[in-house]
Formats: C-alpha cells, structure tokens, sequence
C-alpha cells in the first residue's frame, strides 16, 4: 500500500466532493487503534456508497467489523451522521448529524450543540425512571490549529487539529481530539474519559 505524501493546506484547500476528505466510493483505508490497556488492533474500512440526506451528500464507510459510520459533506463542512439501529448498519437520516468541521471557524473559533442519549436502557419493575435531561451531552468543539503537522504511519500531514469536550451531569466528561488532512480526511484521533484513553492512527490509504 502507498504511503500517503505531505498533503499542504490552503484557501485552495477547501473544495466540494467525495474528494475533499477522501471520501470517494471505494477508497480504503487501515487505522490502528490503542486502548488503556496498550493493546493494538488494525481495523480496515471502505467507502461503500454514496446517498443524500439533509442537503447533503453522505458517504457510507464499512468498516471490518461490519458496523458503518456514515460522513456527510456539504459547504458549511464536515458532518458525522448516527446510526439508526444497534448494530450500527443504517443511516439516521433525520437526526442533526455532528458539525466534526465547520469551514466558516478559523483558529481559535469554537462551535457547540447538544447530543440526546442514544444508549440502551434497562427496564422492568422497580427500575428508576430517567432524567433524560441529564442523559444529555453538552459538546464544544475548538478549531486549535489550521495547519498542525502530525505525522502517523501513513505519511507526515498538515492537518487541521479539533478538540471536543463532551460534559454529562449522569455520563461525565470525556474529550476528544481529531486531525484532519485535506484530501485524506480523519489521520488521527484520541479520546479520554477518567481513567479511559483510546487512540486512532491512519496506517494507509488505497
């Protein structure tokens, strides 16, 4: 697999398509994924289709466990889409998809919304009724760089760097911190909450 050259950012940067964020049909790609317990795992994916929802195209990634995450581009940005069913293989269509990347921020900028509780619950006799409000996580999301170099076992990038801290009353707080190359799209990405740490690097692209 070819590894992916020094991608430089620019106003030219910004484009609209599949291409964008490397989401064209049929691209591949090999992330690898250390959790806590420094235990690594390759993990592949595939763009697999393309369809439209909320005015916007949204391209269908497959990943090798067998469940999607769904990407929708539009002018504003970059946006992730939730899944409609727990085995994670069906476009909600109608949710308000996650702003990853709002082109009209510059460094510095931030940009929040509100994601209800999507999660199972348990029921049945005695069983405490819930306060969906305080299910609900509060995130704001931080554009800290627009041109951030990181470099993964897929190449050197030039990347634009988010943060986002997620805060629950019932869940907690969690954060997370996402690189983005022009043309290649997710290169990087780490998550924390408490004692809890994940992280994604790109390992190649085809």
């Amino acid at each position: 697999m070819p590894i992916i050259p020094l991608i430089l950012l620019g106003a030219s940067a910004w484009t609209h398509g599949p291409d964008e964020f490397g989401l064209k049909p049929g691209t591949e790609r090999v992330y690898q994924t250390t959790t806590g317990a420094e235990r690594e795992k390759l993990q592949k994916s595939k763009v697999v289709g393309q369809t439209r929802a909320q005015g916007m195209d949204v391209f269908d990634i497959k990943m090798e466990n067998g469940r999607h995450q769904f990407f929708g581009v539009s002018p504003e940005g970059l946006f992730q889409f939730y899944v409609s069913d727990m085995q994670g293989t069906t476009l909600d269509k109608d949710s308000a998809p996650v702003p990853v990347l709002l082109k009209n921020k510059r460094a510095g900028q931030s940009w929040e919304w509100v994601e209800p509780f999507r999660g199972q619950t348990s029921g049945g006799p005695g069983a405490k009724e819930l306060d969906w409000e305080r299910l609900k996580t509060h995130c704001k999301a931080t554009l800290v760089s627009v041109d951030e170099k990181v470099t993964v076992p897929a190449g050197t990038f030039v990347t634009w760097h988010v943060t986002v801290q997620r805060h629950s009353e019932d869940l907690g707080d969690s954060r997370q911190e996402t690189w983005i190359a022009p043309g290649t799209g997710i290169v990087k990405q780490t998550s924390a909450q408490g004692e809890w740490k994940s992280s994604t690097v790109l390992v190649s692209r085809e």
